[in-house]
């Protein structure tokens, strides 16, 4: 066929299964400009949002999502109720479990003010993954972004790893850098929860995404 232009309304196999092969070796398929792409194509797909407008002691965030080996949590705002100095952490529920893992020695955890290159570095052994360690005393405006792997797989713990930025009412802003993983477990983890350790969360609205295999 000569170089052109097909245009159809859909592709499939002749038989009605199997596999569709766009391209060969040394080729590369691209979309064409202001063109969006839509099912799995190696792209992470909206699973749910979050929106959390009133003081709540936990934020649940929903894991339960066969096939999908990685996770994205964007969260563009997140308040404690209070002004409390304090940690705003998350804890995770395994498979079968009616509540979050909170055990003493359930997680590894470490951190990083960015800043000024202060290691919150709590190690193995702790009941939490901080998200933020010791927020001030002001009105703060937190965004998270972080990723989630090893959830729904029984070969690898849960790992959730990302950054916090901290946006103080009126005032400066902060970086802070936070991974940790379900100490020595590889039960699936069905849902998150974050909490504060002084106070309720006031707001919470995000998205989460998954990536499938």
């Amino acid at each position: 066929m000569a170089n052109g232009t097909l245009k159809v309304s859909n592709i499939q196999t002749s038989s009605g299964s199997g596999t569709v092969t766009l391209g060969q070796s040394g080729e590369t398929v691209a979309l064409g400009s202001g063109a969006t792409s839509s099912g799995n194509f190696g792209n992470f797909d909206k699973l749910e949002d979050i929106n959390v407008t009133s003081d709540v002691s936990g934020v649940e965030i929903n894991l339960d999502y066969s096939g999908y080996t990685a996770f994205k949590l964007i969260i563009k705002q997140l308040n404690k109720s209070g002004t409390s100095s304090s940690n705003v952490q998350f804890r995770v529920k395994r498979s079968g479990q009616s509540s979050f893992d909170s055990g003493a020695s359930d997680y590894g955890n470490q951190g990083i003010l960015y800043d000024n290159g202060t290691n919150r570095n709590d190690n193995n052994n702790v009941n939490s993954i901080a998200m933020l360690t010791g927020a001030g005393t002001g009105l703060f405006t937190l965004r998270v972004e972080a990723l989630i792997t090893g959830a729904q797989e029984t070969d690898i713990q849960f790992q959730m790893q990302g950054v916090t930025s901290i946006a103080e009412n009126g005032g400066s802003t902060s970086t802070y850098g936070f991974g940790g993983t379900r100490y020595n477990n590889t039960e699936k983890v069905t849902a998150i929860q974050i909490t504060d350790t002084a106070q309720n969360i006031g707001v919470c609205i995000g998205t989460l995404y998954g990536l499938k295999a």
